[in-house]
């Protein structure tokens, strides 16, 4: 399963995103910045980061980003 995740690199958002990998999902994490997340969870091989902050993202660019995802 592949599951998308906006602010994954806020306190909520992280511990997330890390369930969501020990559970053994894939992950697509919107971030402002990847800076705030450990380094062995940005090398995880089931986590995709998107750069971007969530205001910005067109309605297009959005739904290129839920597509795929579960």
């Amino acid at each position: 399963m592949t599951i998308l995740v906006v602010g994954a690199s806020g306190a909520t958002g992280r511990l997330l995103v890390e369930q969501l990998l020990n559970r053994g999902h894939c992950v697509k994490a919107i971030v402002r910045s990847s800076e705030k997340l450990p380094p062995s969870l940005k090398a995880h091989a089931g986590l995709s980061l998107v750069c971007a902050s969530i205001l910005e993202l067109s309605d297009e660019e959005m739904a290129g980003h839920v597509s795929g995802c579960d």
